[in-house]
């Protein structure tokens, strides 16, 4: 029951980190490509 519990938290905190990432690559994304062309 102890494993099932820290399961959705380590879950959780992935889908937090991961969205946190997408978020930072799509505002840089525009900036990158203004700077390259």
């Amino acid at each position: 029951m102890r494993n099932n519990a820290k399961i959705p938290d380590i879950f959780h905190l992935y889908n937090l980190v991961a969205a946190s990432f997408q978020c930072l690559v799509y505002t840089n994304n525009p900036v990158v490509f203004n700077f390259i062309n």
